[in-house]
């Protein structure tokens, strides 16, 4: 019976205290990251650079992602952005401090590897399989983002484009008036990082079977189903060129046939934009899903949506999440409607399995963790 008992304690107080809890606190967080930016200046670079590595390691990044696209909308900007690309080389550069330090060949070689995919703008492996382990370069990781982070606020350094990807091959997304000042903002982070990290040292007495490799934080395979009644699309063919590109990661397009979205999966609603045309969703296996409706629909402000669930919410596959009034959309707008695995990375492959008709049943995406493709 003690499973069954908790059961009955634990998802009551989910439910009523924790999920609202979270929603409140997750909404203050962006809400005053979002103030700092605009406000804050040197400051708020010195802060949210230093922090950024956090700010991704609890999820909390995820709260500002619809700043950062009504950012990209409304203005052709975003200032948040800059932040996740500097963050990332200062863990690039503490990982190539702990090369340069070490006298381990095993731990040179793992530093080394990790540090380039970090530069791509993969830092799990530099970050979990070294900076954490080590603890010091982590803190000279924090130390270099605060620096870079400080440069790139004073000089107003700015992202254009939504890439998703933070590292080198992102840097497409930078290129615009302050794209000089990107760069030695990127520089600096990766620079001082790579001295305080080998200032700092490490404790070599720590085994590196306990750094070879960390766990995929996607537990297993998943299929996503169709969010929509409809038709699907080709993604080249999307009129959106972030869509069109898959720059939010691997993604299906459709034609909705009807004015509904529904779950692809069991998950969490992690982010309902205020305009209400988009929802983010974490499956309870941790893919992380971006549904968008309808291209440049952000410009409508909420008009014609309806949303059904709340950041926060718990929702199964096949649960409604928004109703909007479809003709009246596609009076002025494209109605394709995206579904995006923004973690592409984190997968093996992520691949296309459906066509034609959708109903909320049918299977579309497939997603296969490394594990399973060895």
């Amino acid at each position: 019976f003690v499973p069954l008992i908790t059961m009955f304690i634990v998802v009551p107080v989910t439910l009523i205290v924790i999920g609202p809890l979270g929603t409140f606190v997750g909404d203050g967080i962006s809400g005053g990251i979002n103030w700092l930016l605009n406000n804050g200046g040197l400051f708020a670079g010195l802060i949210l650079g230093g922090a950024m590595a956090i700010i991704v390691m609890t999820g909390m990044h995820y709260a500002i992602v619809p700043f950062v696209i009504s950012n990209l909308a409304k203005y052709g900007y975003d200032k948040f952005l800059p932040l996740t690309y500097i963050s990332n080389m200062s863990q690039a550069g503490a990982t190539f401090g702990v090369f340069f330090r070490s006298k381990d060949k095993k731990v040179k070689s793992l530093a080394f590897s990790t540090g380039l995919t970090a530069l791509m703008g993969v830092t799990e492996p530099a970050m979990y399989g070294i900076n954490i382990v080590y603890k010091r370069p982590f803190m000279a990781s924090l130390i270099g983002g605060a620096a870079g982070g400080g440069f790139a606020m004073l000089f107003g350094v700015k992202a254009y484009v939504l890439t998703g990807n933070g590292g080198i091959p992102g840097l497409p997304g930078l290129v615009g008036d302050t794209f000089v000042y990107a760069l030695i903002a990127m520089a600096l982070a990766f620079v001082v990082s790579l001295i305080f990290s080998y200032i700092f040292g490490i404790d070599e007495t720590v085994a590196i079977s306990d750094l070879e490799e960390t766990p995929n934080t996607v537990q297993v395979d998943e299929t996503l189903n169709a969010p929509v009644y409809g038709e699907i699309k080709n993604i080249k063919e999307v009129s959106d060129a972030t869509f069109a590109d898959e720059m939010m990661g691997k993604s299906a397009a459709f034609l909705p046939t009807e004015g509904k979205l529904f779950s692809p999966v069991n998950g969490t609603i992690i982010s309902l934009f205020k305009t209400k045309h988009a929802i983010a969703i974490k499956s309870d296996s941790g893919a992380e899903i971006l549904l968008h409706v309808g291209i440049d629909t952000v410009k409508l402000d909420g008009e014609y949506f309806e949303a059904h669930v709340k950041t926060g919410d718990i929702v199964e596959q096949g649960d409604l999440l928004l109703t909007f009034d479809a003709d009246k959309i596609k009076e002025n707008y494209d109605l394709t409607t995206i579904m995006a695995v923004t973690n592409t990375n984190d997968y093996a492959a992520v691949e296309l399995v459906g066509a034609g008709v959708t109903t909320p049943e049918s299977q579309v995406l497939e997603l296969r963790s490394e594990a399973n493709n060895e």
